[in-house]
């Protein structure tokens, strides 16, 4: 019985831990957007406004990973609503939302052609797919380049993310 208990909370620790990722950037990209704004000598209100709206799709990243977590927390799954999605404008999203997180590291964030990439799919899925190598190119290494692109070939839309760091 004890190995069954064990083996449960093992089960239900891995999506805790996946949230608490996914959270982490987020999060850091509120806190860091704010930073950015509020350290501006030259802010103005546009600047504020690109600031909030950064935060508001940071926040909505969140609170998707929370219901993501209630659901699992339910024993539900999760409806995956797929509609007609843009790849590019995705691409172009999660690159502005990370920006502040970038020009924290000295990174530079290139959307590389942002030519109409069309496909079904859930637009929450994909955001959060999206944002999470985004992320970790930031990190490898400072004062590089990360590039984002949206491309479609023989039927299939795909995104790459590169960055300049080693191959691992």
């Amino acid at each position: 019985m004890l190995e069954r208990l064990q083996a449960a909370a093992t089960v239900q620790q891995q999506p805790i831990d996946d949230a608490s990722h996914e959270l982490r950037t987020p999060l850091a990209i509120l806190v860091t957007s704010a930073d950015v704004t509020l350290d501006d000598p030259g802010a103005t209100m546009t600047s504020y406004a690109t600031g909030l709206e950064r935060s508001r799709a940071a926040a909505e990243r969140m609170t998707t990973v929370v219901d993501d977590l209630l659901v699992g927390a339910r024993q539900r799954a999760r409806t995956i609503d797929r509609e007609l999605i843009d790849l590019s404008e995705l691409a172009v999203e999660a690159a502005d939302s990370m920006r502040p997180l970038a020009i924290s590291r000295s990174v530079v964030i290139v959307v590389a052609e942002p030519t109409p990439v069309l496909c079904n799919a859930d637009h929450a899925s994909i955001t959060r797919a999206l944002t999470n190598p985004i992320d970790n190119a930031i990190f490898s290494p400072e004062d590089g380049t990360v590039t984002v692109a949206a491309i479609e070939e023989s039927g299939f839309a795909s995104v790459s993310v590169t960055d300049q760091g080693a191959v691992v």
